[in-house]
């Protein structure tokens, strides 16, 4: 056994520390100096440029401190740039096909009378063929048509144009019989042009005011359809076995009434988009050709099976996936604004199938050609 000291010295109790053993405890100067293996050089490079370096570089970091910003001066301004308006226009929905007006396009403009050939005329035969009658019938005949364009014109533009072209032939008649054939051609253009205005007019007396009847007929035909089959559909369609109450399912009452309304509103839109063209063509453009009234005929018809066809599309959620996200419509009102937009102008159903195809397009991968061969396999 151990023998225990008889009388064990009692431990010393703690000493409070001086306010000036506290300060030294936290100040860096007087703190010891680790020995990083370097110390027999830092007397050499005390005052050199390795010093003001170091001095320079921890003056330049002050990390995370809050006094200090985290930018540069020069990158906060008042007004920062805006990023450009391009930034925020995202890839078109429709074509630039798409935003046409509808019907059949306008007449191009009169051109202008072609350059002479490269033929020298031979003076004995245009002194027997254009002889001084000829010369006074066609100053005749520019009077005439200039009469008649005073009289039947109802387009200074128009107006303007032919009464060009009749002076253009009476300045090739003044410079002389070998200009004959020039001026004949440019008042030949100008009779043509007043014989198709008095079609256009026939044309859209007898024609023109049928199909107005008949696009007329068809709107009110379909205001009164998107009344009165959604009230037969609810009253008669659960005979059939289609449920009364009001969900998106396929044998749902509201199914067909929404079908339906969609099909209602693509014929409208094919309606007004007829009645804009006859407007556009009759009054505004006067270049009405009854050879397109089948366009006219067709364009509601047209419209209500295109209306049919954005009902399809919107309830499979194909328009959705197409523009990279998919969506649930809680209301039809946005597949009649579409429906309609298709009926108007045909190219944008036309558009949404092109992109409906891209998404079940399968790239075709090339095949794989085979390596040349080797100079071993060329010698065997």
């Amino acid at each position: 056994m151990t023998e225990q000291p008889a009388n064990p010295s009692p431990p010393t109790a703690p000493q409070d520390l001086t306010p000036e053993e506290v300060k030294n405890l936290f100040d860096e100067s007087t703190a010891p100096k680790e020995d990083h293996g370097m110390s027999a050089l830092e007397p050499a490079l005390e005052g050199s440029d390795h010093a003001e370096a170091n001095a320079a570089a921890e003056e330049e970091d002050k990390g995370m401190q809050a006094a200090a910003p985290i930018l540069p001066d020069e990158a906060v301004e008042d007004n920062p740039p805006l990023p450009p308006s391009s930034a925020m226009q995202g890839a078109p929905l429709f074509s630039a096909d798409a935003t046409l007006p509808p019907g059949t396009p306008s007449t191009p403009p009169v051109a202008p009378p072609p350059t002479d050939p490269s033929l020298p005329p031979n003076p004995a035969l245009v002194d027997e063929l254009v002889t001084k009658k000829a010369l006074h019938d066609l100053w005749k005949q520019a009077d005439t048509l200039q009469a008649r364009i005073n009289a039947e014109v109802n387009d200074i533009n128009r107006a303007r144009t032919l009464l060009n072209q009749i002076q253009a032939a009476r300045n090739y008649l003044l410079a002389g019989r070998d200009n004959y054939e020039e001026a004949a051609r440019a008042l030949s253009e100008v009779a043509y042009q007043l014989a198709f205005l008095q079609r256009v007019r026939k044309a859209s007396k007898q024609v023109g005011v049928k199909l107005l009847l008949y696009e007329v007929a068809w709107a009110f035909l379909m205001g009164i359809a998107m009344f009165v089959v959604p009230w037969a559909l609810r009253r008669w369609a659960p005979f059939f076995g289609y449920a009364s109450d009001a969900t998106n399912s396929l044998q749902s009452v509201q199914w067909l009434v929404d079908g339906f309304k969609s099909m209602f509103w693509g014929s409208l839109g094919g309606v007004t988009g007829a009645l804009y063209a006859l407007w556009r063509h009759v009054a505004d453009k006067q270049d009405f050709d009854p050879q397109y009234a089948m366009w006219y005929i067709t364009n509601p018809i047209m419209g209500f099976a295109l209306g049919a066809f954005i009902y399809l599309i919107m309830q499979a959620g194909l328009l959705s996936m197409t523009s990279g996200q998919q969506t649930v419509m809680a209301s039809a009102v946005p597949t009649f604004v579409l429906a309609w937009l298709s009926g108007f102008q045909q190219n944008v159903a036309y558009d949404i199938v092109r992109r409906i195809l891209k998404v079940f397009q399968l790239e075709d991968t090339p095949p794989a050609t085979p390596p040349p061969p080797t100079s071993g396999a060329a010698s065997s």
